[in-house]
């Protein structure tokens, strides 16, 4: 999500305060799906809070839920980071980059992105 070593983000981050649905794969019983709220999101990826440390490079399984979108996006996601968050115990920041999304879920995220990018423009320009 970061470019390494440069402090340089690929893509423009924009705050998404929405719910998000991870579960590790391979999916088995034991792995639930973990109910968190996002922090920001870009066109590549997702930051989130979780009680859950996910292993980097891990892969999980995402359901992204926002009013704006008319369903759920479903995707697949590599772990690019795990974090501990020194403001709260037990909890992590969980860096995600999308690895395989459908076509029509990739266009609607994008839109949405879009959208907020050009809110933020606004407001910064106000």
């Amino acid at each position: 999500m970061e470019n390494t070593g440069s402090n340089k983000r690929r893509e423009s981050r924009v705050p998404d305060h929405h719910i998000v649905r991870v579960r590790q794969i391979p999916l088995s019983p034991k792995n639930k799906w973990d109910a968190c709220i996002i922090k920001n999101a870009s066109k590549t990826g997702i930051l989130f809070y979780s009680s859950i440390h996910y292993e980097p490079g891990s892969e999980v399984e995402v359901k992204i839920s926002n009013p704006i979108l008319l369903e759920d996006i479903a995707c697949h996601a590599v772990v690019a980071r795990c974090f501990a968050l020194a403001e709260m115990e037990s909890m992590y920041g969980v860096a995600l980059e999308f690895a395989d999304m459908s076509l029509s879920d990739k266009e609607a995220f994008e839109k949405m992105i879009e959208l907020f990018l050009k809110k933020k423009k606004k407001e910064e320009d106000a």
